[in-house]
């Protein structure tokens, strides 16, 4: 497409947009999310098709810095703090970056740079000069936690409260983006260059270790880095299960026996089964540790007693092996096939 061609996309897709939204307010629905799509790869074609080179390549490289910002200002707390001042004082009182260096101990010239990088994409609003407050999208960083929670439980915080978006940023910024770094070193080692190993990835240049991912989450920092990884995955479900009810699941017929291959803690099939009455039995499959961990929370579910009737299955399996439910109706693989 040329230029004109995706403005025209764009405006048709915003117009489309507009009366979705004036005949209903949620958001949680495939017409809107296809919107959302078509909007955001439109807006990016345009830009790399508009830039000149040098400016795309000169913009492309400094991609990191805003969820570097975001993961710094999600790990200091900073969300949390200026909620609790704005319940205070009101959205557009705000608090100071010299009254957050107070709170946090962190100087007020730092906390006003990453702030202020990230006013630009939207997350926080700075009401007066290096005075902050919320927008939608930085309210959605508050883990609702209070800060001194936060305070003595530095890791463990990711996997307690009902926010998820805290554990995924804090995944993306504490473990993807520090394993991305080693990238390069995979690329340039002559076995690893060739090799399709989970021993030999980026992630095992980066931190220096002979375990795969898995095997580190497991057993750093005390274990607790799996609890934090199994509550950003929740966060990956929710943008995922915008509406189950769109499955035809009455395809699968009575009785039918569902496999959720390496499905996690099993938040995917929480959100299938009110949408699912004719799956008998839901099984879950996922590594041990991984197992042992989703009983807390299917009992902690509204359902809790389906894991007790033998409806949901906790099942350890690694799918790199063979499958031990033979004859399901359905196996369910998201999220796993680039494994």
């Amino acid at each position: 497409m040329d230029a004109q061609q995706l403005i025209s996309t764009l405006q048709a897709s915003l117009s489309d947009l507009s009366d979705h939204l004036s005949s209903s307010k949620s958001t949680n629905n495939v017409n809107v999310t296809t919107i959302f799509s078509t909007v955001q790869a439109a807006f990016g074609a345009l830009e790399s098709t508009i830039l000149p080179s040098d400016v795309h390549i000169y913009r492309t490289t400094f991609l990191y810095q805003v969820p570097v910002a975001l993961g710094v200002v999600v790990d200091l707390g900073l969300p949390e703090v200026i909620s609790a001042a704005t319940a205070r004082g009101g959205q557009e009182e705000g608090i100071s970056s010299k009254a957050l260096e107070r709170r946090t101990g962190v100087p007020w010239g730092k906390i006003s740079r990453l702030l202020r990088l990230l006013c630009g994409r939207g997350f926080f609003r700075e009401v007066r000069p290096d005075v902050w407050a919320h927008t939608r999208h930085s309210l959605a960083l508050d883990s609702g936690l209070s800060y001194e929670t936060i305070v003595q439980n530095p890791l463990q915080r990711f996997s307690m409260g009902d926010s998820t978006v805290p554990a995924w940023v804090n995944l993306m910024n504490d473990v993807t983006h520090k394993a991305s770094v080693g990238m390069l070193d995979a690329f340039r080692h002559k076995k690893s260059v060739k090799s399709y190993s989970a021993t030999d990835a980026p992630f095992t240049f980066a931190y220096g270790t002979d375990k795969t991912l898995w095997e580190w989450l497991y057993v750093v920092d005390g274990g607790h880095r799996m609890p934090n990884f199994m509550k950003a995955m929740e966060f990956t479900n929710s943008l995922m299960m915008t509406d189950m009810s769109l499955y035809p699941w009455a395809h699968l017929g009575p009785d039918a026996i569902f496999v959720d291959v390496g499905g996690g803690n099993g938040s995917a099939v929480a959100s299938i089964l009110p949408f699912a009455s004719n799956i008998h039995k839901a099984i879950i499959q996922d590594l041990p540790p991984v197992i042992e961990l989703s009983k807390s929370y299917w009992a902690s579910q509204q359902n809790s007693n389906l894991v007790q009737s033998g409806k949901v299955v906790l099942q350890a399996h690694d799918f790199f092996t063979e499958q031990p439910v033979k004859g399901a109706h359905a196996y369910f693989l998201k999220y796993i096939v680039h494994e």
